[in-house]
């Protein structure tokens, strides 16, 4: 995330609507984190984690999410598990950087 990135966010649904958005993807992105360790869930998971963290501005997250997720499709399981196994302390960073800068951003 970026201070940029956060503020177009931020100019293009509101303030309100993107801590909305935001809080529905922390929940959201524990359950799909869990459903990368079901074989017949772990494509849409990964799909839909890329999608959402791409809509909340977390760009370089949803790029790192494209690279699994053809991991998945050329069937690269040993290197996804390896990615997957950090992939939830990679998401709760970029929040505690996001709530950061909106903290900036509201002073």
């Amino acid at each position: 995330m970026t201070p940029s990135i956060l503020q177009a966010k931020i100019d293009l649904m509101g303030e309100e609507d993107y801590l909305k958005m935001l809080a529905h993807y922390e929940r959201d992105s524990q359950m799909l984190l869990k459903q990368l360790a079901k074989k017949d869930k772990m494509r849409s998971a990964i799909h839909t984690l890329k999608s959402s963290s791409y809509a909340v501005g977390l760009e370089e997250l949803g790029n790192k999410l494209v690279y699994m997720e053809g991991l998945i499709v050329n069937g690269a399981m040993s290197t996804f598990d390896t990615h997957v196994a950090r992939l939830s302390e990679t998401i709760e960073q970029e929040l505690i950087t996001t709530r950061q800068m909106l903290l900036k951003i509201g002073q």
